[in-house]
């Protein structure tokens, strides 16, 4: 069944939660995820493809990606037989999905034909429910008057816009895409397809954090699909909430999976951590003020992460 976002407010008020990632910071608690879950003692978010990682599926599966989409996982198709995926996981699946519909195409009708288990489709890229060529048009109109990258229209954030200098990305040997201003921009490579999906009385899951938790800025697009779902987890009320496997560095490789996978990391491909640093950190400090501000703690498994930001714990409740 299709749900909407207002379904989720305060829904799990007060009970602990653990958004889990598949850095190599994972390995170190899995375990005790899986039996805290199995225990109905934690909430679990997971994110792409939590079943390398984990027998037992998540109470909420969290994506943001236009290849790993569910229509993929429906027909078996592209990302999804490429690399050998579970062809049944999304038809056995109990999971409650939450997948980013600006930037997975996958068609409604298809899903409620097909899946069993309850969805949600969350737009994270359309503020203020304005066309990709609006809010480009809307940047390009500020610096042509002010000649600065100081634009705050949209979430009175205006590290969305900062750009990354040319020889940034030849030194680390990034794709040229992470230079452009921030991921704001990146609903042109859909050719417009995405902005079909706005509709007008839906905010993007960064501006219904913000208004929940009354903060003066909201996150950008963000650069991880971790972010959204300690976003779901602090709309849902969850508290305090444990992070996995956050280690943001695709350098770093993997978590030790539990299923054969065809990974490949270069450091060339993947250095583009070394981009995204500073918007990273910016929206972490948003998305942790904002829990605060709703009296939720973030807590975050990995010592000493390259980010910072987040109160470090070592063991989950």
């Amino acid at each position: 069944m299709r749900l909407s976002i207002q379904d989720l407010y305060d829904k799990h008020k007060n009970t602990p939660a653990v958004i889990s990632v598949h850095g190599p910071n994972l390995n170190y608690h899995r375990d005790r995820i899986e039996g805290l879950q199995k225990e109905n003692k934690i909430i679990r978010f997971s994110v792409n493809n939590w079943f390398d990682y984990f027998d037992k599926e998540p109470d909420y599966w969290v994506t943001a990606n236009g290849e790993f989409s569910i229509q993929s996982a429906i027909f078996n198709s592209g990302i999804w037989s490429q690399r050998n995926y579970p062809p049944n996981a999304i038809y056995d699946t109990t999971s409650t999905v939450l997948f980013a519909d600006s930037v997975d195409m996958s068609n409604y009708e298809t899903m409620e034909k097909n899946l069993k288990c309850n969805y949600l489709g969350y737009d994270q890229r359309h503020f203020k429910s304005h066309t990709c060529m609006e809010i480009l048009k809307n940047f390009k109109i500020h610096y042509e008057k002010e000649k600065n990258f100081d634009f705050k229209y949209y979430g009175n954030n205006s590290n969305i816009w900062k750009p990354v200098s040319k020889h940034e990305i030849e030194r680390i040997g990034c794709n040229p895409v992470y230079g452009q201003f921030g991921a704001a921009f990146s609903g042109i490579f859909n050719n417009g397809r995405c902005c079909a999906r706005i509709e007008q009385d839906r905010p993007t899951i960064q501006e219904t954090l913000q208004q929940l938790c009354k903060h003066d800025k909201h996150y950008s697009t963000g650069d991880s699909v971790a972010l959204h779902a300690i976003a779901f987890a602090i709309i849902m009320g969850c508290n305090p909430i444990y992070v996995a496997g956050m280690n943001l560095d695709y350098r770093l490789g993997f978590a030790k999976a539990e299923r054969p996978t065809n990974r490949f990391v270069n450091a060339g491909t993947f250095g583009h951590w070394e981009l995204l640093q500073n918007g990273i950190k910016s929206d972490l400090t948003i998305i942790n003020e904002s829990a605060k501000n709703n009296n939720i703690r973030i807590i975050n498994l990995l010592k000493d992460s390259w980010y910072g930001i987040l109160e470090e714990g070592e063991k989950i409740i």
